[in-house]
């Protein structure tokens, strides 16, 4: 097995690049450099690089690489299916996805930047300011800096690990009695540790899609509830983009003047957090009449 350092450059980029990218293609001088680099314990510590780091980002990069190649890998293979279904050739589809690349990548650059000046991303840019929220970025900080840092929870870890197997089991009981209720771990633990902030509205999103399929139930037995719930379901997502375009609409304001409290009230509502949770109520509601439509046209 080579060195590190005695890789070519050449080699270094061309494997950098299919791991980044395609993450397809790795061959056996590819193995060579991934495991040179695993007992150097450096990251591309090489002069065609000119990069210096350290093992631990080495190994955090390479299965995230390989991680996002097998999800890109799905999410192709998901449209060109859903293509097939509506009759579009891949070679459109393929033409569609480089327009759908130019346009994310020249909206969301300037969108990100003037969200990260506004609020800060995990860390408040300015004082007074609540940051958004990271919490897969900060989880995957906590596991990476425990694991190479010695710090780790060991005991936490198992004590997660065991109530993961009895969520598992707890679903297969449920669906062993044909419940219409179940308990997939992976969102069960995505609840667990979303902020409270954002696992409290989509809680209140969730029982208010039971309630619309338990109405659908009683009056049309037998029919498909997504199909039939389907208009609040679009509602319920007009809200979302229309949250996300206020927000950006607020990060804009405090962008173009420097001022976090532009928009700021004057002084606090009297009662605000129950009038929030009223508006919460009113607003569960508005959902479920959208997709409860008393009549067809």
């Amino acid at each position: 097995m080579k060195a590190l350092k005695d890789l070519p450059s050449d080699r270094l980029a061309a494997t950098t690049a299919r791991l980044a990218g395609q993450g397809t293609g790795i061959d056996a001088a590819d193995l060579d450099l991934l495991a040179a680099a695993g007992t150097d314990g450096v990251l591309w510590q090489h002069e065609g690089f000119g990069l210096a780091g350290r093992g631990v980002a080495m190994r955090i990069e390479l299965p995230r690489g390989l991680t996002d190649a097998a999800a890109v890998a799905g999410d192709n293979l998901q449209d060109l299916k859903a293509g097939q279904l509506v009759g579009a050739t891949p070679w459109r589809q393929q033409v569609m996805l480089c327009v759908g690349v130019i346009v994310s990548a020249a909206v969301m650059a300037p969108v990100m930047n003037v969200l990260l000046f506004a609020y800060g991303i995990g860390e408040p840019s300015h004082p007074g300011v609540k940051a958004l929220p990271a919490p897969q970025a900060n989880l995957v900080r906590s596991v990476a800096e425990g694991m190479f840092g010695g710090t780790l929870p060991v005991g936490m870890i198992a004590i997660g690990a065991a109530i993961g197997a009895l969520i598992i089991v707890f679903d297969l009981y449920l669906k062993r009695h044909k419940s219409r209720w179940s308990a997939p771990v992976l969102a069960v633990a995505v609840g667990i540790y979303l902020p409270l902030d954002v696992s409290t509205p989509i809680l209140a999103g969730g029982i208010v899609a039971e309630m619309v399929a338990r109405w659908h139930h009683r009056r049309s037995p037998g029919g498909d509830p997504e199909k039939l719930g389907q208009n609040g379901m679009l509602f319920a997502a007009g809200l979302i983009t229309g949250e996300a375009l206020v927000g950006i609409f607020i990060a804009m304001c405090i962008w173009i003047s420097k001022n976090p409290d532009i928009l700021a009230l004057a002084k606090e509502l009297p009662a605000g957090k129950w009038w929030a949770a009223l508006l919460l109520l009113g607003v569960c509601y508005w959902i479920f009449r959208a997709g409860t439509p008393r009549h067809t046209v």
